[in-house]
């Protein structure tokens, strides 16, 4: 175990954003996506609608508490209509060294037209520890089934929960999807649930149809997170299916502590 002057603890920050504001300057409809409670750098955002989109725009703003707000970033929007084989509008925002955030300050999210986009921070906080201590790594790996058949982009409906983030964090590497059967045309979502039991839409993955057979594999992929996806202590990674077909969900990656020296 590697010895450490420097703490980290994974943090997600969430906000849905759907009052419409063309405003620039920081002004009218804008949420709270993280409000940093200690030095904390924002790896990535990623903005998924919840809805059908018509062209438009999110907009990232940072707020410094004593002198204001400014913007930070614009994500352009297509216009697409939501269907159970088409996935919603998604954008990742990546900051390739980290964007930083002074203890105190906030990262802001609006949007240009009234419809749902889920703004999700995936960031680290860090903190100096009186003393030197060892970071210890335990290996994660869950698995789950899903079939039950669910439409739903906002969080209802039936969802399975595949793994929970403990002590500092669980660093998540890979899932995998893999049908255990046929597939038609349909989706797999997957959603973020905040310790609070906040739930949001994060991604989409489209399945075909598709017919397994002794000669022909059922559908599967192996989606990597980039990076990691860390969940913090308390908040979990759920799933659910567009259709009612049988489908294997397993993820792996690790959780961290920090123990004295």
């Amino acid at each position: 175990m590697a010895r450490n002057d420097i703490e980290y603890k994974a943090v997600i920050g969430m906000a849905t954003v759907k009052v419409a504001n063309n405003k620039l300057d920081g002004s009218g409809a804008i949420d709270d996506v993280v409000v940093a409670k200690e030095n904390t750098t924002v790896n990535k955002v990623v903005i998924k609608a919840a809805d059908k989109t018509t062209e438009g725009m999110v907009r990232l703003f940072v707020e410094d508490p004593s002198k204001g707000i400014s913007l930070l970033q614009e994500v352009t929007i297509a216009a697409r209509d939501y269907t159970g084989t088409v996935p919603t509008i998604s954008h990742v925002v990546n900051f390739a060294q980290g964007f930083v955030l002074e203890k105190g300050w906030k990262l802001r999210a609006s949007t240009e037209n009234a419809q749902p986009f889920n703004v999700i921070a995936e960031c680290l906080e860090w903190t100096f520890p009186a003393s030197q201590t060892k970071i210890q790594q335990d290996a994660i790996t869950a698995m789950e089934k899903i079939s039950t058949a669910n439409p739903n982009l906002d969080g209802t409906g039936a969802l399975t929960s595949i793994v929970t983030g403990a002590l500092n964090g669980t660093r998540l590497n890979s899932l995998a999807i893999k049908a255990l059967g046929n597939t038609d045309n349909g989706m797999v979502r997957v959603f973020i649930q905040d310790a609070g039991g906040q739930i949001e839409l994060e991604r989409e993955f489209r399945v075909p149809e598709s017919k397994q057979s002794n000669v022909v594999p059922a559908y599967g992929r192996i989606v990597p997170f980039p990076g990691g996806l860390s969940l913090p202590a308390g908040y979990s990674l759920l799933a659910s299916t567009e259709r009612s077909n049988l489908f294997q969900l397993v993820v792996e990656g690790y959780a961290w502590e920090y123990k004295p020296v």
